[in-house]
């Protein structure tokens, strides 16, 4: 089963780049879900470190070796890093908005028309967004214990918007 893992990791990593995320998940899914929501035991310390913390560790170094090229592609484009950076901040909270209230004729995927962030306090937003961002993360972190299903759920959805919540700009 955990070469099963192994292997459907690299295949999801070579059909799309959030594939990289599963080992991710399944850290999430086992100490949220598994051990504090239905109560089963925890794996063991060699287990865990061969099946969760090998994978996450090895993925950080293969990111970090990618950071460099990652930086040059920024050569090309009409925004910097940093605009980037900021204005995801301000996408996000955009996404959370419209799972809560949703409204019909929005940007859709395509967000062309998103003002970027230059810093961040202009747009003011971006700050605001911010906080909310770290204060839903801190909320998930503080009731893991109490409330683990909706702590599962909010790290869920960051988690699934680190390689993917980029906002395409003009």
């Amino acid at each position: 089963m955990f070469v099963g893992m192994y292997v459907m990791t690299v295949l999801s990593v070579l059909s799309k780049e959030n594939g990289m995320l599963l080992v991710f998940f399944i850290g999430i899914f086992e100490s949220l879900i598994c051990i504090r929501f239905l109560g089963f035991k925890e794996l063991p310390k060699k287990l865990k470190i061969f099946i969760i913390y090998l994978p996450v560790f090895v993925l950080a170094i293969v990111l970090v070796l990618k950071v460099p090229s990652f930086l040059e592609s920024y050569n090309v484009r009409t925004y910097t890093f940093d605009e980037r950076l900021f204005t995801q901040f301000r996408g996000v909270v955009t996404y959370l908005y419209h799972i809560f209230i949703p409204k019909y004729l929005t940007e859709g995927v395509y967000t062309d028309g998103f003002i970027l962030s230059k810093d961040i306090l202009n747009p003011l937003t971006t700050l605001i967004s911010l906080t909310l961002i770290l204060a839903l993360l801190g909320l998930a972190w503080f009731i893991r214990k109490n409330k683990p299903l909706i702590s599962f759920s909010i790290f869920f959805f960051f988690l699934a918007h680190i390689p993917v919540s980029y906002t395409h700009l003009t």
